[in-house]
């Protein structure tokens, strides 16, 4: 009991933190979870079905407040399910400190961009078509990822959307909700055919995550896009430097 009150507590921790700054909620919740003695196959598991959790928390609120693109939210659904189909199926092939160390390096390339673009997630833009289908590219590409390991994909996915999509880092937020449910349910639905799922700590870990999130989106939304570019940025130098040396 005291075990799954401990998993309860991660995911209302992680998804609270990672509801502010995208990325960080894998990395939280997944070492933590780790440290419990958990193996890592079954923590991945567990992290599938809290995502559950992660994405319903704060949907309304998006919703409500008019920051999902929902022209986009189709599209990404279906690339979204078909590559964290591949991620999932191909997660016992990754290198994950080859991979890790890679996705610090891009990260850290992110941070000129936002610097040098003061607009970027803070006001909606015009994007070319061709911008578009090549962050549909990148889009896939990340769910690749995030059918597997998951470290760090909600920068990428965060940046798709306000480099290839124009979007604010609000409608970002709300936009990737239902495409990530989309997700999470292909990605648990390999992993629970594999058997490699505890139950358990999962539905506890979900709980955890869905009230986390459902309580950190109300003020994200009052805090406005400007406060939370400054946030992020922030987060990444510091994701980055981790995901790079340690």
């Amino acid at each position: 009991m005291q075990e799954l009150f401990i998993v309860f507590l991660i995911g209302l921790v992680g998804a609270g933190i990672g509801s502010f700054v995208s990325g960080t909620v894998s990395v939280l919740t997944i070492a933590a979870l780790l440290t419990l003695g958990i193996p890592p196959i079954a923590t991945l598991g567990i992290y599938r079905v809290g995502i559950f959790g992660f994405q319903l928390g704060g949907l309304k609120d998006y919703a409500k407040s008019k920051n999902i693109e929902w022209s986009l939210v189709v599209p990404l659904s279906i690339i979204g399910a078909v590559g964290a189909g591949i991620g999932a199926l191909l997660v016992v092939h990754f290198s994950e400190e080859l991979l890790e160390k890679i996705i610090g390096l891009v990260i850290l390339l992110f941070i000129p961009f936002t610097l040098l673009n003061k607009k970027l997630g803070t006001e909606v833009q015009v994007v070319s078509k061709n911008r578009t289908l090549f962050g549909h590219v990148c889009y896939f590409l990340s769910s690749i990822w995030s059918g597997s390991i998951s470290i760090a994909t909600g920068i990428f996915v965060s940046y798709t959307m306000l480099y290839f999509y124009g979007l604010t880092l609000l409608q970002a937020k709300g936009t990737s909700k239902i495409p990530g449910l989309v997700k999470a349910v292909v990605a648990t639905g390999v992993f629970a055919f594999s058997g490699i799922i505890l139950w358990d700590k999962a539905i506890v870990f979900f709980l955890g995550m869905l009230l986390g999130t459902w309580i950190s989106t109300k003020y994200i939304i009052k805090l406005g896009n400007e406060w939370l570019r400054w946030i992020t940025l922030f987060a990444i130098v510091l994701l980055a430097l981790r995901l790079i040396f340690l």
